[in-house]
């Protein structure tokens, strides 16, 4: 007969995560606090300018500037605009002609700087971002955003001087060009009338790509499986491919979206639709993304399941328990990074989440006692299923080990059930 006494080290564990929870939330917590350790100035510090307009980085000028574009407020949009002494220039014209230009418009307004000094770019001098390129023809201009010295606002980004004297050029080599043949096909009823933005025909266009987007996915994975289909077919072999199992989901829909986007893509879109739209659809490919791999994980431990049913060795519960926890982590890893997407602070989220987890860990201390006993139990294999033992007054044959309980089949048929906690103890019988 040998003894075993069960999980007797479970409650110092739980005790050891509890702490540890509350050490990380405290680090998160103090990493976003500022700190000094300088002794405080003898004279008070001047207070710090601020841009009503948001023209602090390079980003959010240009975000400013598509948004009173967007709303017609030339003679704000105009104030991101870098004056020139000594000529008579309209600004809010300007604004107006490079709106315009905006179908002209190739770069990511999303990847640039959120930093006030910029990023250092090959060619340019410091305080000066590209932005992007306008293409007209053959014309091409850089867009050059540049860090000014205002007297009421501080440092702010402008449009650089150079490239609102080169707008009225390329509005007007865009207004003598011949129009394209998809312009002259859609009716004037669709192409004139405007709504938020966008004409009829983009509105148009843009809700018809999806159940294209759609089925062109769908076509392209009938098409990628063809060739096996057919070599299956005449040898008469069971066929099924990849888009048959429960990951053809995820990856049909990964396709579609890629697809709708080039689509929106040649709609040509205001920029600031662009921008929004564009983190849309990406946090929709992470979300696929982690929803493909969950399917592949599901995969995985289903099969560890099975096979560890086959062997009767116990420990279908750590592996469920396993798997339910990866969707959660899946979960949460894909809700940060839309945040992180969207622009929200992601370091405020992760500290809340270390202060929820400590929380549940402080007011579900006997269930974790009981789960890190089911696991320490499972991993040391001290007992398995089919073990013939007595725990407490009861004997009988181990039918179940668990997460939180330990199920026992009694000589007289019944089931009795044990929680895996160092109250109980388990003698077993040679």
């Amino acid at each position: 007969m040998r003894k075993m006494i069960l999980v007797t080290w479970a409650h110092a564990l739980d005790v050891a995560v509890a702490i540890s929870l509350f050490l990380t939330s405290a680090a998160l917590l103090t990493a976003q606090l500022p700190t000094s350790t300088a002794a405080p100035p003898s004279k008070t510090e001047p207070t710090a300018l601020i841009d009503q307009l948001g023209r602090g980085t390079p980003r959010s000028a240009m975000m400013g500037l598509l948004k009173y574009q967007q709303l017609e407020d030339y003679a704000t949009a105009a104030r991101y605009f870098q004056p020139t002494p000594g000529r008579d220039t309209n600004l809010a014209q300007r604004a107006k002609e490079l709106q315009a230009l905006q179908g002209k418009f190739k770069g990511n307004i999303g990847l640039l700087s959120d930093d006030p000094d910029g990023a250092v770019e090959p060619g340019l001098p410091p305080g000066q971002v590209r932005a992007g390129t306008l293409t007209v023809g053959s014309t091409t201009s850089d867009l050059i955003l540049v860090r000014v010295e205002d007297p009421t606002s501080g440092k702010i980004w402008l449009i650089s001087k150079g490239t609102v004297a080169n707008i009225p050029k390329l509005y007007a080599q865009m207004e003598s060009e011949t129009p394209a043949t998809a312009d002259r096909i859609v009716p004037v009823a669709l192409t004139g009338r405007q709504l938020l933005g966008m004409s009829l025909a983009q509105w148009l266009g843009w809700l018809v790509s999806i159940p294209i987007s759609w089925v062109l996915a769908w076509l392209l994975t009938f098409l990628l499986s063809a060739p096996r289909r057919v070599w299956c077919k005449l040898r008469k072999l069971p066929f099924r491919t990849v888009w048959d199992t429960p990951v053809g989901m995820p990856l049909r829909c990964i396709i579609a979206i890629l697809m709708h986007s080039f689509f929106t893509y040649l709609l040509g879109p205001p920029l600031l639709y662009r921008v929004y739209y564009g983190r849309f659809l990406v946090a929709l490919l992470v979300g696929c993304f982690v929803w493909l791999l969950t399917r592949l994980a599901d995969q995985g431990f289903d099969h560890a399941v099975n096979r560890t049913r086959t062997h009767r060795g116990g420990g279908e519960s750590i592996l469920v328990m396993m798997q339910r926890l990866t969707h959660v982590v899946m979960l949460i890893v894909a809700f940060v990074a839309a945040l992180a997407l969207f622009g929200f602070n992601v370091k405020t989220t992760l500290a809340g989440l270390s202060i929820g987890g400590l929380a549940i860990a402080l007011a579900a201390q006997k269930t974790l006692e009981n789960l890190i006993g089911g696991v320490s139990l499972l991993m040391d294999k001290a007992i398995r299923v089919g073990d013939f033992c007595q725990i407490g007054d009861q004997l009988g044959t181990v039918e179940d080990i668990g997460l939180r309980s330990l199920k026992l089949r009694t000589l007289d048929g019944n089931l009795s059930v044990f929680l895996t906690d160092r109250s109980h103890k388990c003698n077993f019988k040679t």
